[in-house]
């Protein structure tokens, strides 16, 4: 099984001192997120008391995964909409990852890694091709995680790492560093 973990961080630029921006009695400084109150969206201060509006993106769903809805009680992004793999894939590590929308693993073997199909060793010795949908600019991190090894029914060596790239530039895991 296989967990594409994305990791985000855009970065503002600020010039000068601003007085930020008010709203509902509270003070932010230029860059600071505010998360609307019963709603699944943000604003970010640009200064003047001008906000940058976000929202929640579209929701890919790949064959055989469900969507969870929006859930306004929880803050941006948390309470976004997002597709689940199928149920008795990673339950529990469920809420902590973010699933790309669109993930493709294929091995020069001919096999592909497929939501939780069993693949053997020799069929996946090699460097796998990774192909997933990515914002241009952003920087991600890819683990490749065992998350029942070496079974379903008996899973000791849960969450055994079989391979992690860190800083990868949008898609282009060859542009990233071999952490693991």
């Amino acid at each position: 099984t296989v967990a594409l973990v994305c990791v985000l961080s855009p970065l503002l630029a600020v010039h000068g001192v601003d007085p930020g921006c008010s709203v509902d009695g509270k003070t932010f400084q230029v860059g600071e997120q505010y998360d609307i109150p019963g709603r699944c969206a943000f604003n970010v201060c640009k200064g003047d008391n001008e906000w940058t509006q976000g929202a929640c993106g579209a929701v890919g769903v790949p064959h055989r995964w469900e969507i969870i809805p929006v859930d306004t009680t929880k803050p941006f992004p948390q309470c976004c909409g997002h597709a689940v793999p199928p149920h008795g894939i990673v339950p529990d590590l469920l809420d902590k990852l973010q699933w790309s929308d669109s993930l493709e693993i294929s091995y020069d073997s001919g096999v592909k890694a497929d939501l939780g199909n069993e693949l053997t060793p020799t069929q996946v010795k090699n460097q796998p091709e990774v192909n997933y949908t990515a914002e241009p600019g952003e920087w991600y991190l890819l683990a490749m995680v065992d998350p029942d090894a070496p079974s379903r029914t008996e899973p000791k060596f849960r969450s055994f790492k079989h391979w992690m790239v860190g800083n990868i530039q949008g898609s282009d895991v060859s542009s990233g560093e071999v952490l693991a």
